[in-house]
């Protein structure tokens, strides 16, 4: 079987205009993206992308939904969260899925239109709000074909007692952690104003700032790892921290000590280490002696020298 390689782009090849030309062969930015790393790249680098991806239709995903109503000229209407407008007012009108509003139109023949009420939003701030358009279009006279109480995505979601969102929050270690894994009991905890007292053991996702200037924090984190490498590549911002506050070594008395031989960071073993890197960021983060000594001693435009053709062949 032949194989047929792509060629690379020469230097300066994704312009603005090219970009533009690459872009408009996609509907959605996540195409775009699969297809075409290198121009999606470029774009979002120089900040064309919200110009070049003008046309596309935006959608959202798992964790990010849209609330949208469906009215009839008869006045019944029905509320529902959706990643992908398109896709989900086909299923309601062409009889893909039973919808209570594809029944509505077999009964009565009218045609729906569809309108989208906010834009892609958190999927628990989506459940949440749901439920006050729903009510909002009741107020206004709507005959509303919800047959499940807005506010739960997706059906036979349980009730979410504030004791029940507090027993499922334990689980998890982040309100990302939550969200993910239950969107439902998050939504709850939004709605009902109990995020903050049921997420109060989590460590925030964006730190506040000055997080990791507070040695305790600094220990609690620690404490997860074996050894300071693991440590600095799990949490850098946390051994960072450490490092610059003089509590490094106190906090990670716990750790198996995994030491170089003295002298072991000659310019040659950096530049092997060096090697196993795309960026100077990912060299620092992940081989933090390494790069330190070669600093240190000016080798760094020398050892990583690698990485500037790298990133110009992308």
């Amino acid at each position: 079987m032949k194989i047929t390689l792509k060629k690379k782009k020469p230097n300066g090849y994704w312009t603005k205009e090219k970009c533009h030309e690459e872009a408009v062969k996609f509907t959605y930015r996540h195409e775009f993206e699969k297809n075409s790393k290198s121009a999606y790249s470029i774009a979002i680098k120089n900040k064309w992308i919200d110009d070049i991806c003008s046309h596309m239709e935006v959608i959202g995903n798992l964790k990010k939904r849209c609330i949208y109503a469906i009215e009839f000229a008869d006045n019944h209407a029905y509320i529902g969260l959706t990643f992908n407008l398109k896709k989900r007012f086909s299923e309601h009108t062409t009889g893909n899925k039973k919808t209570s509003v594809y029944k509505h139109i077999e009964e009565t023949g009218n045609k729906p239109i569809i309108k989208q009420l906010t834009d892609y939003i958190d999927v628990g701030q989506a459940s949440s709000l749901e439920g006050i358009k729903e009510k909002e279009y009741i107020d206004n006279g709507w005959i509303m074909l919800n047959k499940v109480k807005c506010g739960t995505i997706g059906g036979n979601c349980p009730i979410w007692t504030k004791e029940k969102c507090a027993e499922e929050a334990k689980k998890y270690s982040s309100k990302h952690e939550f969200i993910k894994a239950n969107c439902s009991a998050y939504g709850s905890c939004l709605k009902n104003k109990w995020i903050d007292e049921v997420c109060s053991h989590m460590i925030p996702k964006n730190k506040i700032h000055g997080f990791w200037n507070i040695k305790e924090n600094c220990l609690t984190e620690a404490l997860k790892y074996d050894n300071r490498s693991d440590f600095n590549k799990g949490s850098f911002s946390a051994y960072n921290g450490a490092t610059k506050n003089g509590w490094l070594e106190e906090i990670c008395s716990h750790m198996k000590v995994f030491s170089k031989p003295a002298n072991f960071w000659t310019k040659e073993n950096c530049l092997k280490e060096s090697l196993k890197y795309k960026s100077r960021g990912e060299f620092a983060k992940n081989s933090i002696s390494a790069y330190t000594i070669s600093r240190k001693n000016k080798w760094l435009n020398y050892i990583c020298e690698h990485m500037n053709k790298l990133k110009n062949n992308e």
